[in-house]
């Protein structure tokens, strides 16, 4: 298909029935197949190349174009054995518990049934922090990421948080972060049994002892070889969890006004995403801060079960205005209770939040996505009344408009940003204040998406099983984002599942992705001066600071201490700092004291040069290397 991968375009393709040179060329860049072809009403191109038996083996490349447009892709061409068995690591289902003991099984099976009997297992066991953090699914997670659109702060500093509370995703522009490297907990090499299996046991206590702050993933690999001398590898996961279930909370909106209606949502389920039932207590609190700390006065409570899913929700009127922590404690079938939490704002006539707490700095939008035509009511939240907050809007790739100033009278302020066509599928807004001597910063993705883009594809076979030589029908259907039928073209493969042991899986791109998953990216970009090792932040014929005298940056107190400490560092009493300029005399050396004397005007470059000999300095001028010698063997 060839078609501009652009949002604020119809849908009808530029290049419907437009030729195409299609080629093909073999691992050793020899074209093998060219074609001139026409592309159908949706900018498709259809061909087809039979390989020879004596095809060279490797990956060929396909490219078209029109000298203006190109594109392609690649296949392999491969002459191997279909793998006679497969291995499968069996781990238990449920999360287990932290400290407890986990029992996995290895199991090596050919695929005509039967275990593989004589045959030797290498497996080892690796160990990871898991980070188990649930967000509710939209559709557009697939674009986003899942929690795209998450509102909520880390508040650390509110007590209890870290129990009851859920961390924000980890946004694309966040720097210095890296996935922690596994720890091999286990290795071993055994013989199989007669079924086929092998069975290996994993004690999670010691994990709990050092690590007992944290999820935790364990990992089997197993290398199974069998009489052939034919490695297959399997691999098994189980999760560990350090409490049986967790509770999340949150709302529909990222901030409210008086009179809004407030749509909060609640999931209770395992680390392993099975969910949980049992007995739910919501409560609602107002919170209020005395000398910096929360004070939570329960407004109203409501008895609200989790259902088979694991799934609450509910209504609640916006009546007062005030910043709230909805509680919701979920007690299972085993008397069990554990509390989740979220905690939001509503605003009224006059309120700038100067009675509430916030993170540093926090930018909220009040929807989760926006369309074209539509306003984002962007909540500026500091943690200091009265700060002036620059925003920029629409930065990208580190490049920036000129920013709004805002000079909040309290802790809140309201900012609002129109929203256009050009704006799919993504913009980013970033702001930045000064209070209490730091630099506090924050950037958040507003999202747009390019909902007349992308198609629903549901495939269903006339049956689930078939016998060989039976014929299998398949039904495709195509829908917009609304539901509706929609006309087009489409390709379908079918293949040995057995081929994606040696091929990684399919070479085809998930096709949404591939046309359109792209997005504007943006990195913050920071300068201080007080960051600079070589150089400062200058403005325009400004005068910089430099090093004053020969000593520089030395204090004289510093100098007195230092004593000669190294190769070209020199270091005085504060009474013999004297004028240095050097003259044409040569400098004594009789003197061969160790300490520095107190040297009258005169003669402290005679002091200098003994000094400095005495270390091994062979220079006979040696205050020159203090003025900028460039002897640098001296």
């Amino acid at each position: 298909w060839v078609r501009h991968a652009r949002y604020d375009k119809a849908d009808s393709s530029n290049f419907a029935g437009q030729r195409f040179t299609v080629t093909m060329y073999n691992p050793k860049n020899e074209q093998v197949f060219s074609q001139n072809i026409q592309a159908d009403d949706y900018g498709g191109l259809e061909g087809e190349y039979m390989i020879p038996s004596d095809a060279a083996l490797g990956v060929y490349r396909i490219s078209h174009g029109t000298g203006i447009v190109y594109g392609g892709n690649t296949f392999r061409v491969e002459e191997y054995k279909k793998p006679e068995f497969e291995v499968t690591v069996e781990t238990p289902k449920e999360a287990v518990m932290l400290g407890d003991q986990i029992s996995a099984m290895i199991r090596a099976d050919y695929y005509f049934g039967s275990p593989v009997t004589d045959a030797t297992v290498k497996y080892k066991v690796y160990r990871t922090e898991h980070d188990g953090r649930w967000y509710p699914e939209f559709y557009w997670d697939w674009f986003y990421g899942p929690g795209y659109w998450w509102y909520g702060y880390d508040y650390a500093w509110y007590p209890g948080w870290g129990q009851w509370g859920c961390k924000r995703p980890i946004w694309s522009w966040w720097q210095h972060w890296s996935p922690q490297q596994p720890e091999i907990v286990a290795d071993g090499e055994v013989k199989i049994a007669e079924d086929g299996t092998v069975r290996v046991e994993i004690d999670t206590e010691l994990a709990r002892l050092i690590h007992g702050d944290t999820d935790h993933r364990y990992t089997i690999s197993a290398e199974v070889r069998d009489q052939s001398r034919r490695t297959i590898v399997g691999q098994g996961d189980v999760l560990v969890a350090r409490r049986p279930f967790k509770v999340y909370a949150w709302t529909d909106r990222g901030h409210y006004r008086v009179g809004d209606t407030v749509r909060a949502g609640f999931k209770v389920q395992t680390l392993a995403a099975k969910p949980v039932q049992g007995k739910g207590l919501l409560r609602l609190h107002r919170i209020a801060y005395r000398d910096n700390a929360p004070q939570e006065t329960e407004v109203k409570r409501w008895q609200l079960d989790p259902d088979a899913e694991g799934r609450a929700d509910i209504q609640i009127q916006a009546s007062r205005p005030g910043q709230y922590r909805l509680s919701f404690t979920v007690t299972d079938a085993k008397n069990r209770a554990i509390e989740g939490g979220y905690i939001f704002t509503v605003r009224g006539q006059g309120d700038d939040g100067s009675g509430y707490r916030f993170a540093k700095i926090e930018l909220i939008p009040d929807k989760n996505e926006y369309a074209p035509g539509d306003n984002v009511r962007l909540l500026i939240n500091t943690d200091h009344a009265g700060a002036a907050v620059v925003l920029f809007i629409r930065p990208a790739n580190g490049i920036y408009l000129p920013p709004k100033v805002i000079r909040m009278n309290g802790k809140s302020s309201v900012a609002q940003i129109a929203v256009t066509h050009k704006d799919m599928p993504n913009i980013f807004v970033e702001a930045f204040t000064v209070y209490e001597g730091k630099l506090h910063s924050e950037t958040r993705e507003i999202v747009v998406p390019p909902q007349k883009r992308v198609l629903n594809v549901k495939v269903t076979p006339s049956q689930k099983t078939y016998r060989p030589g039976e014929t299998a029908e398949f039904k495709i259907a195509l829908t917009d984002y609304s539901g509706e039928p929609f006309q087009g073209t489409a390709v379908m493969t079918v293949y040995d599942r057995a081929l994606e042991y040696i091929a990684g899986g399919s070479n085809v791109p998930e096709i949404r992705s591939f046309f359109w998953k792209w997005r504007r990216h943006h990195q913050p970009q920071t300068e201080s001066s007080l960051s600079r090792r070589f150089y400062n932040l200058l403005k325009q014929k400004e005068i910089p600071m430099r090093t004053i005298g020969i000593f520089g940056q030395f204090m004289s107190q510093d100098v007195a201490e230092r004593g000669v400490t190294g190769k070209g560092e020199m270091a005085l009493e504060a009474s013999a700092r004297q004028d240095m300029a050097p003259t044409a005399a040569e400098p004594k050396t009789a003197a061969r004291s160790s300490v520095l004397r107190k040297s009258a005007p005169g003669d402290l470059d005679d002091n200098i040069g003994t000094r400095l000999e005495q270390k091994g300095c062979p220079h006979q001028i040696c205050r020159y290397r203090l003025l900028g010698c460039k002897d640098s063997n001296r």
